[in-house]
């Protein structure tokens, strides 16, 4: 996640963008934002997290967890990166100091259709989900009543709101 997060701001960089971004993650890509923004803070004028992988739980991935995670339909990098070391950058990943306070929105899934979570492991992502969205002053927590984990495809006009409220916030 540190190396993705240090190749953003590399590629960023190079392509002559100018900071203050707004970051949007998904899923694993929530990491990768979360680990962008506590590295590069002054960057960041916003976040918009859609269902995403609480840090809390990535050292925990497990056999049952990735094939929960292929029932739901996760993309297959994401097996390739709990292979290639994401656990292994944990420990780093946690020691990073907290969230920039800029304007956050978090959309939590409510697993609906195929590889539901059960009520207690939703309702433990949704807590996850919750405390994100505290770590900032200007944060929101919200819940996708018709989407499973692909958000951004199930709700997209869900996806799309969140970020016009971040860019309205900030602009």
């Amino acid at each position: 996640t540190i190396q993705i997060a240090n190749e953003l701001h590399a590629l960023l960089n190079s392509a002559k963008l100018v900071p203050p971004y707004i970051l949007v993650g998904h899923s694993m890509g929530g990491l990768h934002i979360q680990t962008y923004a506590m590295l590069y803070p002054e960057d960041i004028a916003g976040m918009v997290f859609v269902d995403p992988t609480p840090k809390e739980l990535v050292d925990t991935l497990s056999a049952e967890s990735l094939e929960n995670l292929v029932l739901a339909g996760a993309a297959e990098g994401v097996f390739d990166e709990v292979e290639a070391g994401l656990n292994e950058s944990i420990p780093t990943f946690k020691s990073l100091p907290s969230l920039p306070d800029v304007p956050v929105v978090v959309i939590t899934s409510s697993f609906t259709g195929e590889g539901n979570v059960d009520k207690s492991q939703w309702e433990e992502l949704k807590g996850y989900h919750q405390n994100l969205s505290e770590e900032v002053s200007d944060g929101t927590h919200i819940i996708a009543t018709k989407s499973g984990h692909y958000i951004q495809m199930e709700e997209p006009d869900l996806v799309v709101g969140a970020i016009q409220s971040v860019f309205n916030k900030v602009k």
